[in-house]
């Protein structure tokens, strides 16, 4: 049970989803543009989800999933050196 817990993501100390992560762009994005990310060992679909543009290797934070799609925003905490 507590395996089966840890990878439903409802154990304690343990997230459901990618959301309020950070991840790196790999290429230059305007709002709106979509793209792809290596996230996790995989490849996802991204888009920009905010209103400035994310320059190649800038640290940008997951906002939100929808379907097979990262939505991607700038960083909102200070606490990683943004």
């Amino acid at each position: 049970k507590k395996l089966y817990d840890k990878l439903r993501g409802s154990a304690v100390g343990y997230k459901a989803g990618p959301s309020g992560e950070i991840v790196t762009v790999e290429q230059t994005m305007q709002p709106g543009e979509t793209g792809r990310l290596a996230y996790r060992g995989s490849e996802w679909n991204v888009v920009n989800n905010s209103d400035q543009v994310f320059k190649q290797g800038q640290h940008v934070q997951i906002s939100g999933v929808e379907g097979l799609t990262l939505k991607l925003d700038t960083v909102k905490s200070s606490s990683h050196g943004e």
